[in-house]
């Protein structure tokens, strides 16, 4: 043993596979040396050789255990009068709370200094009574900062200590076993933290409420590791802790808006641009994430249409409309149900005037128009208005729901949702698919036929600019004169706000023609280069020819286009847009019996057929 010994200590001591006894027979001499011979001057340079022995032998149980208590009283020693101790998240202390903490805290209360959170939580996780769990251990950092920001709203002048007045003793117990003695100095005169029963279970108390708080981050990136830094994973935590990352994507929105009150994206591209995940959303786990994603826009002064609460409306490649709102400011108080029964109204009319064709702007304005004077809204919710007209799809799967349970609703909410349909058709010619439509609403209204037929046929012999609820602006009626849904007298036109609605309906039209507007202008400054490229890749779809093929790669790659842009690319590829869509559903009926694009404004491929045609196109490659 002595030859191997003295082998080891001229190697360097630094073998991390030298037998453990060799460590411990040098260890002895090092703790003999401070303690037993009191030889203090030496006391920072054992602490150095110490630590650096615990780097390298560490982990066998024993060394650590022994180690740390030689620094926890040798540190004191060494230590700069005020240096605070390192703040370790090893472990639990079950020999009580280091000296060197000790010293510290009592420094600090015997001159009065404010206990700092650092100073707090250094003491916290040096009780013996503290055993910190996997989200702590996990995320170290954001349990510190977590831990700076609730410490600072519970005692913001810091902790508040009682009066201690048992004074700081210390002894050593050798490692060896060969020897026990007192350790004196000047801390002696301190009070001592050890001996505290009213802080220590505030603390305690607190390391548990942090600790709580950062499991649900903890859980998920102990499964997802690679999702640290993602927004996925950053809205996990505590909202104090978005920090940077959300700070970027508020950067970014800022920019995407510039002077707008709104812009359209696709649910997909503002996704990435929030860098949400490492793996991809799906339609299918679209709902929840735009309902968090809607949260936490809020909190940096934007907001979304659809919104969380009916973010199931969205897919990935339908628009998302953002526009700015101080706090995700919801408009004027309202309740739910309020929101919600606008928001059935729109759908409805969304629905009438789709039957008319593709959705253009002027519908989704007039829609919008409506529904901000039927309300009265204000500034805030009116561009929420907006943003929902301009995104919303129309969806033929929930006509039954929405139209059920309207007879029972009262007059005034059941001529709203006639007013708003009759906007929506009334900007363009009505055919029979409308009418169909319309009757069936009027019957789950309640309303006369009559009362429909009547309000068709002055939205077609009235001028377009007139929304179809009766008399134009110019030819005032008296209120009453002409009843246009349920009994005579009980639902009368009211010219004024006919008047409203018109105004409203240009003065929106503008701003949503403009918006749709921006996101043409890429294709129509350049449809060479879309021209060359779809010459150039020819057919990705067995059965189609290549100018119909690269409209539906178009929509497959960029999502949702504005009627507008869409006419542009086939026109660029010398292709009538309604015959193109018409070409391209019925090839899509041959091989999945429905139609693949959804026509309207926007224009966009089914997301129900999605897959189906990225697996086929992936098969011709």
């Amino acid at each position: 043993m002595r030859r191997a010994f003295l082998e080891w200590m001229a190697s360097g001591k630094d073998d991390p596979s030298a037998n453990i006894g060799l460590v411990f027979i040098y260890f002895y001499g090092l703790e003999y040396r401070l303690f037993k011979e009191g030889v203090n001057s030496d006391a920072g340079a054992l602490v150095a050789e110490v630590e650096r022995l615990l780097k390298i032998y560490g982990a066998n149980g024993s060394v650590q255990n022994y180690a740390r208590a030689f620094l926890n009283v040798a540190r004191v020693l060494a230590a700069t009068p005020g240096q605070s101790p390192e703040l370790s998240f090893d472990g639990a202390n079950w020999q009580g709370i280091p000296l060197d903490v000790r010293v510290y805290i009592g420094s600090k209360l015997a001159i009065g200094e404010p206990i700092t959170a650092m100073d707090a939580l250094l003491w916290a996780i040096s009780m013996p009574n503290t055993w910190l769990r996997k989200p702590a251990n996990r995320c170290q950092y954001e349990f510190k900062a977590l831990w700076s920001l609730r410490y600072q709203a519970l005692y913001p002048d810091g902790l508040p200590v009682p009066l201690i007045t048992q004074r700081i003793s210390a002894t050593y117990t050798a490692a060896s076993g060969t020897f026990e003695v007192p350790v004196h100095g000047d801390f002696e005169d301190l009070p001592d933290i050890a001996s505290d029963m009213v802080c220590a279970p505030k603390l305690k108390e607190l390391v548990d409420l942090c600790t709580n708080e950062l499991d649900p981050y903890s859980r998920y990136i102990g499964r997802h590791p690679d999702a640290i830094g993602k927004l996925e994973a950053t809205l996990l935590l505590p909202q104090d802790l978005w920090g940077v990352k959300i700070d970027a994507l508020k950067s970014w929105l800022t920019k995407l808006m510039g002077f707008d009150d709104i812009k359209m994206v696709t649910a997909d591209q503002l996704l990435a641009a929030a860098d949400y995940s490492v793996t991809p959303v799906t339609n299918g786990n679209l709902a929840p994430t735009v309902n968090r994603l809607s949260s936490a826009l809020a909190t940096i002064d934007f907001a979304i249409e659809p919104d969380g609460s009916n973010a199931s409306a969205v897919a990935l490649e339908t628009p998302i409309c953002v526009f700015k709102a101080k706090g995700g400011a919801q408009g004027a108080p309202e309740s739910l149900a309020e929101r919600t029964s606008r928001r059935n109204r729109m759908d409805i009319a969304l629905l009438a005037a789709a039957t008319a064709g593709p959705l253009r702007v002027a519908a989704r304005a007039a829609i919008a128009a409506c529904a901000r004077v039927e309300d009265g809204v204000d500034r805030i919710e009116s561009v929420r208005v907006m943003a929902y007209a301009m995104a919303a799809q129309p969806a033929t799967a929930k006509l039954s729901k929405q139209l059920k349970g309207l007879a029972e609703r009262p007059i005034g909410e059941r001529q709203a949702v006639a007013r708003c349909a009759l906007a929506a058709v009334a900007v363009t010619n009505v055919p029979p698919e409308t009418v169909k439509f319309m009757e069936r609403l009027y019957a789950a209204l309640k309303f006369p036929a009559d009362d429909l037929y009547s309000a068709l046929h002055r939205v077609q012999s009235e001028p377009a600019s007139n929304p179809g609820l009766g008399p134009s602006s110019s030819q005032p009626k008296a209120e009453g004169s002409t009843p246009m849904l349920s009994k005579p007298g009980e639902v009368t036109i009211d010219p004024e706000r006919l008047a409203r609605i018109q105004e409203e309906t240009h003065a929106v039209s503008s701003l949503l023609s403009s918006v749709f507007a921006q996101e043409v202008e890429a294709i129509q400054a350049a449809p060479s280069a879309f021209v060359e490229a779809a010459t150039a890749n020819g057919s990705a779809y067995p059965g189609l020819d290549s100018a119909h093929s690269a409209l539906v790669t178009l929509l497959l790659d960029q999502g949702p286009l504005p009627r507008a842009e869409f006419d542009a690319r086939a026109k660029a590829l010398k292709l009538m847009a309604d015959g193109s869509l018409e070409e391209i559903n019925e090839w899509a009926f041959d091989r999945f019996d429905e139609p693949l694009i959804e026509d309207g404004d926007p224009v966009m491929i089914a997301a129900r057929l999605r897959d189906r045609i990225l697996d086929l196109k992936d098969k011709a490659k």
